[in-house]
């Protein structure tokens, strides 16, 4: 073969490989930004129509922002198909605000999560220091941890990660509101009647 010839064989093969690097990292991308939840997957349907009904079952305020609960019932008119859960939306100190949703089916594991959290000490280890940390598939997280700035006390924070992270600190009062607003979501949704 010819010089030439070498040199049109060797960029069409790394025009080639390029191409397919591009087409797996727009891939790769794709999948990074999918819906993590059942919820999440039906209010990102398109050439359809979604009706969607919430229901605000309250917030907590603290020094560092809040928290809202609200029920979610997403429903295809269509077939009937449903799908239930939470969003939950936390407000920071500067007013960054980001929402997580919950499917139904992972409610009962974040009570029963949530009461184990507003029970941990120390006793879950032998070292000193210690984190407690609940995550849905959506990136909300409740975590209890020991104090570094207040030996011998616990810290106790709700984030959330789905677009911006958000972070907020709760008294143990609060943390139990939150859990009731829980509680008191499941039980509204557990009352609904069932889809297909």
């Amino acid at each position: 073969m010819k010089t030439y010839e070498w040199k049109a064989v060797l960029i069409a093969a790394v025009g080639s490989i390029t191409l397919w690097l591009t087409a797996q990292a727009q891939a790769q991308a794709q999948d990074t930004n999918a819906p993590r939840t059942e919820l999440g997957v039906f209010e990102a349907k398109v050439n359809m129509v979604v009706v969607k009904g919430t229901a605000e079952m309250g917030s907590v305020q603290t020094s560092g922002g809040s928290v809202s609960v609200r029920c979610k019932e997403f429903i295809d008119p269509n077939s009937g198909r449903k799908q239930l859960g939470l969003g939950i939306t936390l407000t920071g100190r500067e007013r960054q605000v980001d929402s997580t949703l919950i499917d139904y089916a992972e409610l009962t594991s974040l009570v029963s999560s949530l009461d184990f959290l507003a029970s941990a000490n120390w006793s879950l280890t032998s070292l000193p220091d210690f984190d407690a940390t609940y995550t849905t598939r959506d990136g909300f997280t409740a975590s209890v941890y020991s104090s570094r700035r207040q030996p011998g006390t616990t810290g106790i924070a709700l984030q959330s990660n789905r677009t911006i992270p958000v972070r907020i600190m709760l008294a143990p009062d609060q943390f139990a509101q939150f859990r009731t607003l829980i509680q008191q979501a499941k039980t509204k949704l557990d009352g609904l009647p069932a889809g297909k």
